[in-house]
């Protein structure tokens, strides 16, 4: 969906908005890592092909591909195959934070570490029902998960 053509009207965007008809607000850092049942799964979970590669996914094609031991084009897939002990999956940490089971078996990976944007139109920012979406999303984006 594309703000700019106002199919949407708020996005969560991995980076400052750099058109001027777009108005952003950074909320945080979004950091990885590889998550799995346990420290002794060493198999990594990755895209199919038909994938259009996310970073992380990138990520672990690049550094992991020779153990890749399953894949999906879908993320809730990867989470659905590491929460049944198949492998190791990379994943936003505030995301893996909900996923109960999983644990956290890396490092954080600075590499896919980002910040994390709210985006919308400049000329809808200040109607009233943006402003407030904007801003109860600004607080839970923010809150500790």
């Amino acid at each position: 969906m594309d703000i700019e053509r106002r199919e949407v009207d708020i996005g969560v965007r991995n980076r400052r908005p750099t058109h001027p008809w777009l108005a952003g607000r950074r909320t945080g850092t979004v950091e990885h890592a590889a998550f799995a049942l346990s420290d002794d799964i060493t198999g990594w979970i990755g895209p199919s092909d038909d994938t259009s590669t996310l970073p992380s996914e990138a990520w672990t094609i690049t550094h992991h591909g020779p153990d890749i031991v399953a894949v999906s084009n879908e993320p809730t897939i990867r989470l659905a195959l590491a929460r049944s002990g198949i492998g190791r999956v990379v994943l936003p940490t505030f995301a893996a934070a909900c996923v109960p089971k999983l644990i956290q078996v890396s490092p954080i990976i600075k590499a896919l570490t980002a910040e994390e944007w709210l985006v919308c139109h400049q000329d809808t920012r200040h109607d009233p029902a943006i402003r407030a979406a904007l801003d109860a999303l600004a607080i839970g984006l923010r809150a500790p998960a």
